[in-house]
């Protein structure tokens, strides 16, 4: 029994042995991380006092500020600006040197960069049919002094619906004829539809892309184009001088003949607008011939001229026709009966 209990008492000595020698160990490795983070920590503090002391302030100027869409060609921004030290804290740390990138999403660009005065200038091309709304771009500053930091800016900018030209209005003077139908070529630069329309109705209209002329004068034009979604709407209008027709008068002349008093002849010609045409007779033939309606009465004999007349309207010019005819004198006959054989008695005496 007496054995038993020094055993016991020899085996918590050794316990409380090894408790205060595991102690002591923790102890010591505690230390010992804690002087290493303290040394971290001086040296890090050091050495940021070496570098990175400075921040860029980077300036942007975007020409243009916004972009106008185009489905046909690439659209070239430039970026241009100036990149200098902070304000405050950047008074030793020697000259800003350095590159400058453009950068938009997989699109990078080098830009050209001054370290004498901090002017950088670049320029991103952005692919064809670039939608419309807000874009973002990145200015970034890689510095290659260690005193100064790297830096960024983000800057946006707008493709806005592009503006558009209208061409192919008619100019030159059309003449009129009787449902003449001349093809239009009008077309947006934008390559989208154009709508035209044209005034007044009774000189002119359009019908399946043509100009339709309806009669002499002036027709105005009008084409539009609404724009869509990418274009900016646009109109363009423009007139084009309609001319009166001429037109021919088919007058047969009556013929030569002889006088009968109180005789008249029908006259008949037409015009080949299919307009009505007059007769009348110049002051000077009225002595010879008269006219009332189409029909003419001889007075006389001599020259009787008779003007054939279509005074034309808003789609024909006027036109005149003149034709002579001879009207002479009415051959006669004298009837003369012959007595026949006289005896003359040459025995009278004459008193």
């Amino acid at each position: 029994m007496t054995m038993k209990r020094e055993l016991n008492k020899r085996n918590g000595a050794r316990n409380v042995i090894n408790r205060n020698l595991t102690g002591q160990r923790a102890f010591s490795l505690i230390g010992a991380l804690c002087r290493l983070l303290a040394f971290a920590v001086l040296s890090i503090a050091s050495t940021s006092s070496a570098w990175a002391v400075c921040n860029p302030r980077i300036g942007v100027i975007l020409t243009p500020a916004s972009q106008a869409y185009s489905s046909t060609r690439t659209q070239t921004i430039t970026i241009t600006g100036t990149i200098a030290k902070e304000l405050t804290g950047c008074a030793n740390v020697g000259t800003m040197t350095g590159n400058v990138n453009l950068i938009m999403g997989s699109l990078v660009a080098g830009a050209s960069f001054n370290s004498a005065n901090g002017a950088y200038s670049g320029q991103l091309t952005t692919p064809r049919g670039f939608t419309l709304g807000t874009k973002t771009l990145q200015v970034q500053f890689r510095s290659t002094n260690n005193k100064i930091n790297h830096g960024s800016r983000i800057v946006s900018y707008q493709v806005v619906r592009a503006p558009q030209t209208i061409s192919g209005l008619p100019t030159d003077a059309i003449t009129f004829a009787p449902g003449k139908s001349i093809p239009l070529n009008i077309n947006s630069s934008s390559g989208l539809p154009v709508a035209v329309t044209a005034t007044p109705p009774n000189v002119c209209s359009i019908n399946a892309g043509n100009l339709i002329v309806n009669g002499a004068g002036s027709c105005s034009i009008s084409a539009f184009q609404d724009g869509g979604a990418n274009y900016l709407p646009v109109t363009r209008t423009g007139s084009v001088l309609i001319l009166g027709a001429s037109q021919t008068i088919f007058f047969t002349r009556p013929a030569d003949r002889i006088f009968t008093a109180g005789e008249t002849i029908t006259l008949s010609a037409r015009a080949s607008s299919g307009l009505p045409v007059t007769f009348s007779t110049p002051s000077y033939s009225t002595r010879v011939c008269t006219v009332r309606g189409n029909i003419l009465t001889i007075k006389t004999t001599g020259f009787c001229y008779v003007t054939a007349s279509q005074a034309g309207n808003s789609s024909y010019n006027s036109v005149q026709s003149i034709a002579g005819f001879r009207i002479v004198t009415a051959d006669q006959t004298i009837t003369f009966t012959n007595p026949g054989p006289q005896s003359f008695p040459l025995e009278r005496p004459l008193h």
